[in-house]
């Protein structure tokens, strides 16, 4: 995720620990919660957190009317015991990173 190439902007970097930190203290937390925490602006949240969650780094953990409140992923971040890491885990495909292809081989 920190690699230059990987799509990751510290903007972006920046919502998904905030919301990965809230997914252990209140199960997740809302783009305008990390806006009026991480001082950006409420738009450029949400649209933070809605690539985030298409590439599966983030997650929605709950949606009340248009508030969708994210939680991070159980690849990435998790409180669980390792036992119950798997179980949690297979419910979810692995997430991909923006800038990276998938699937393809790099040519050398």
């Amino acid at each position: 995720m920190l690699d230059g190439d990987s799509g990751i902007t510290g903007d972006a970097f920046r919502v998904f620990w905030y919301c990965g930190i809230m997914t252990y203290k209140r199960g997740g937390a809302s783009a305008k919660e990390a806006a009026e925490h991480l001082k950006l602006t409420p738009q450029a949240t949400r649209r933070i957190a809605k690539e985030l969650s298409e590439n599966k780094l983030l997650l929605v953990a709950d949606r009340v009317g248009r508030t969708i409140k994210y939680r991070a992923s159980p690849h990435i971040v998790s409180s669980l015991t390792g036992a119950e890491q798997p179980e949690e885990a297979a419910a979810y495909h692995l997430p991909t990173l923006p800038g990276r292809r998938t699937g393809a081989k790099r040519r050398a």
